[in-house]
């Protein structure tokens, strides 16, 4: 059977307001979502993998083959070098997050939709590449890595190259060339729908389309 992983570039959050926290949930979701598909005929399984730093080498990852997919998680925006969390209340190390930290290509895509007084926890994509490669993802790795993430696929508006492609750039320079990178337009669902049995992502006219139509691959 097909292996899903569900990559959390960030530290498990062992405590309240550490950033990723809501992937708990979010994650557990998607979980229960497949396993209710997979009783339907759905020939794959979801599992998540979070970031240890004093890990190296997780099976989970170093075992995927070539009809495996990771899906990294996090928030994104157009053409930013990298993923954030919202409302995350301290960093990693438990050291309080304030707004003057946000980064400000965030500030300024989210001031009039989200940001408001919401705190920011953000990672580089050199950051995440070398979580991901870090957790064990083996160079040979043939599968498809899809960069679950609002926007992953956009540039910016200044012409900044997207997420996925940053994403695919980075691998590409570790001599990952083997792996398919994948990113998406519009705002994501965190997981299925439970109405429609899939996941889905919101246009720019409002409109809702399959997730699957919205991947690009870079």
């Amino acid at each position: 059977m097909a292996i899903r992983v569900l990559f959390v570039p960030f530290q498990y959050p062992d405590k309240s307001g550490r950033p990723g926290e809501t992937y708990k949930a979010k994650n557990a979701h998607w979980i229960s979502m497949t396993r209710q598909l997979r009783d339907g005929g759905d020939t794959h399984s979801v599992l998540e993998c979070w970031y240890h730093p004093s890990i190296f080498g997780n099976p989970l990852l170093s075992r995927l083959g070539k009809y495996d997919q990771v899906y990294i998680r996090g928030h994104c925006i157009p053409g930013f070098d990298g993923i954030f969390d919202l409302d995350a209340r301290v960093d990693e190390s438990g050291k309080n997050v304030t707004a003057p930290n946000v980064p400000r290509p965030i500030i300024d895509y989210l001031h009039d939709r989200v940001f408001s007084q919401r705190l920011v926890m953000s990672l580089t994509t050199q950051q995440v590449v070398q979580r991901l490669t870090g957790s064990g993802l083996s160079p040979g790795f043939a599968g498809k890595i899809k960069c679950y993430n609002c926007h992953s696929a956009e540039n910016g508006e200044q012409g900044d190259p997207s997420f996925a492609a940053r994403v695919k750039a980075q691998l590409a320079a570790l001599a990952y060339v083997d792996c398919k990178v994948y990113g998406y337009t519009g705002s994501l669902s965190s997981s299925h729908e439970a109405a429609l049995g899939h996941k889905t992502s919101l246009r720019q006219d409002s409109t809702s389309v399959r997730a699957s139509i919205a991947r690009v691959e870079v």
